[in-house]
């Protein structure tokens, strides 16, 4: 049986055509949004390392490595975000286009939608919380931070990763901790700005404390003088805490405010200097 020629021109021209046109639009559309949004995000990274490079001392901050990080997540958010809307939308259309009704399947997918969004209410609310918390800047990777529940500490460690669902802590014992943005309420960022580096001292009843002081207090000065830790100990006082008085012995916190990071490694060598120069001068620990 032959097919006459407008009936061919009518098949092919029909609702095939009418498919590949959406198909193609869909795609070139996906296309065109993707370098749009990439180019966006990339402009704002290039502009603000720009601006820190040229005037870095009018804008008064330095530059903030992770503000690339988060423009970067919010880039892949959005691109994925706009592919999905767009796909959906191009079946919706193709289906249409074949005849087939597509309200049922709109009805059912609201149906499934509502399911799906009850059960997926964990999922949603660690996205949601890890948006937050790159956009507010709370930690990021590299910073060392104690991430807890109102009750306790979920994790604590060096930021390897942050993802919009989850965050990956390393631990001083080398675990690695997988961490749900949405079970965290609190941060506690030991990276960001300064921080303190506390020796805790216990010494004997009898101790002169004027020397005490005095010896901690020089010890301090010498550090700060030093080339290695010019940069990193504050020029402010540092405190010096009584927190305990009994017969046997006086109790001491000695808190220098250090830059970020460094709190640990400061403090490290203030107990080394500290036991040398107490043992020179007489200053009895007590157990």
């Amino acid at each position: 049986m032959n097919i006459a020629a407008p009936d061919v021109v009518v098949a092919l021209t029909g609702a095939p055509l009418t498919v590949l046109i959406i198909i193609a639009v869909a795609s070139l559309t996906t296309v065109i949004v993707r370098f749009l949004i990439s180019r966006t995000i990339r402009g704002l990274i290039a502009t603000e390392a720009k601006g820190l490079r040229l005037a870095p001392e009018k804008l008064g901050v330095a530059p903030n490595p992770r503000r690339k990080q988060r423009l970067e997540t919010l880039r892949t958010v959005l691109i994925s975000t706009m592919t999905a809307l767009i796909g959906s939308v191009a079946v919706l259309m193709i289906l249409t286009t074949l005849g087939v009704n597509v309200a049922p399947l709109i009805a059912s997918a609201g149906v499934v939608g509502i399911a799906v969004a009850f059960g997926a209410q964990a999922l949603v609310k660690d996205v949601i919380t890890g948006g937050f918390m790159l956009i507010e800047d709370q930690y990021g990777v590299g910073d060392r931070v104690e991430l807890g529940t109102g009750g306790g500490i979920l994790a604590s460690g060096v930021v390897e990763e942050v993802g919009l669902r989850i965050t990956l802590i390393r631990d001083d014992d080398g675990r690695r901790w997988y961490v749900r943005n949405g079970e965290i309420l609190r941060v506690a960022n030991l990276t960001q700005g300064w921080a303190y580096a506390v020796v805790e001292l216990r010494v004997t009843r009898t101790t002169d404390l004027t020397l005490a002081r005095t010896t901690l207090s020089e010890l301090t000065t010498q550090m700060r003088n030093e080339d290695l830790y010019a940069d990193v100990v504050s020029h402010l006082e540092p405190e010096c805490l009584i927190n305990e008085v009994t017969a046997d012995l006086v109790a001491l916190t000695w808190r220098v405010r250090v830059s970020a990071d460094h709190d640990q490694p400061v403090a490290s060598e203030l107990r080394h200097r500290i036991a040398v120069a107490f043992a020179e001068r007489g200053i009895e620990l007590a157990p």
